[in-house]
């Protein structure tokens, strides 16, 4: 009876470490894009809070 080869089995591959770095990648710049808009959001609201104050203050003392 003959034997068969095994087959080879490969561990790391390049081409998947490559593939989860992006992943990881991809997910990290979404997170910072995510966190990024709620920070420009607050900071879009606390300037306008500070523009109508600045306005009502301008008109009390017309």
């Amino acid at each position: 009876m003959a034997r068969r080869a095994l087959p080879r089995v490969q561990f790391c591959n390049s081409g998947d470490i490559f593939e989860n770095k992006f992943i990881g990648l991809t997910i990290a710049a979404a997170a910072l894009l995510l966190a990024g808009c709620n920070t420009i959001s607050g900071v879009g609201k606390d300037v306008s809070s500070v523009g109508h104050t600045v306005s009502k203050t301008a008109d009390k003392h017309k």
